[in-house]
């Protein structure tokens, strides 16, 4: 039956919707036409992030997509996060996490699988910390309590960033005021909350829903490698690296960030409006 609703959307389109064929919808105002709501788009931000880190891609896909950006509350526990987030978020919804973001994106799937249409997931990996990382979570911890969150994570920040932009203060400058926004309280309870965060590999495995995964290219912190293991795990997964990226994309690499979210998420579009 799904596949009769499917084959009778795309004829009476009169075209046959294969990537790359140059039939049917090409770009956002062509889906936007055809479709008659705007898919509900929620982005998750990583630690001492908020709105500010999805500004382009908020900017760039407002007239094709219901935007959303979730709350990070200040809980240690990423469970509790993604509880909050799931009593407040649309009934269903295509999800984008970085970081943080995605071990909230596991641990909501872990809670509501029927309510992802799609998940994009890009720095961030299916491992729990090994021992020296949690401990070098609960340092920063105590050293942001004692000497300020601003310093602490002003001195942690070039290593978020691709080796070019690692002496880019102006850049590196708008990240720290990114986390003064954001709070001490929130750092501190994020990173106890990551310290403590189990392993996703099983939960990665269990995705149905279409899914892509983004990794910078000189990502120290969540290397090439963590991306590749997700997207084995997770079945039909889409895998691409964005080069002169580290572990900030959407904000390093925001053109190349829209255009493989854009394909990932107008791919298989009229599967999801048969559903």
């Amino acid at each position: 039956m799904r596949v009769f609703v499917i084959s009778f959307l795309v004829k009476s389109l009169g075209a046959i919707l294969v990537p790359g064929s140059g039939a049917g919808p090409q770009n956002r105002t062509q889906w936007r036409l055809i479709m008659s709501e705007k898919l509900p788009l929620l982005f998750i931000p990583g630690l001492s992030c908020n709105r500010g880190l999805w500004e382009n891609q908020l900017n760039y896909f407002d007239d094709c997509a219901e935007t959303w950006v979730a709350p990070l509350p200040e809980f240690d526990d990423l469970g509790r996060i993604a509880e909050a987030i799931l009593a407040e978020a649309p009934a269903q919804f295509a999800a984008v996490g970085l970081s943080m973001g995605g071990y909230i994106c596991f641990e909501m799937y872990k809670r509501a699988p029927e309510r992802f249409l799609k998940m994009a997931l890009m720095s961030t990996s299916v491992s729990a910390d090994d021992p020296a990382l949690a401990r070098r979570r609960r340092l920063m911890v105590r050293r942001a309590r004692s000497h300020g969150i601003l310093k602490t994570w002003r001195e942690a920040m070039e290593r978020m960033v691709h080796p070019e932009r690692a002496q880019d203060t102006q850049f590196l400058d708008k990240l720290v005021r990114k986390t003064f926004e954001v709070g001490a309280e929130a750092f501190c309870k994020h990173q106890i909350a990551m310290a403590g965060r189990p392993d996703y590999s099983s939960v990665a495995a269990s995705v149905t829903c279409p899914t892509t995964i983004l990794a910078g290219e000189g990502d120290v912190a969540t290397p090439v490698a963590c991306h590749r293991e997700i997207a084995n795990l997770i079945p039909h997964a889409s895998f691409n690296v964005i080069p002169n990226a580290g572990h900030l994309p959407p904000l390093e690499a925001p053109d190349l960030v829209n255009m493989h979210l854009e394909n990932w998420l107008f791919e298989h579009r009229f599967a999801i409006a048969a559903e």
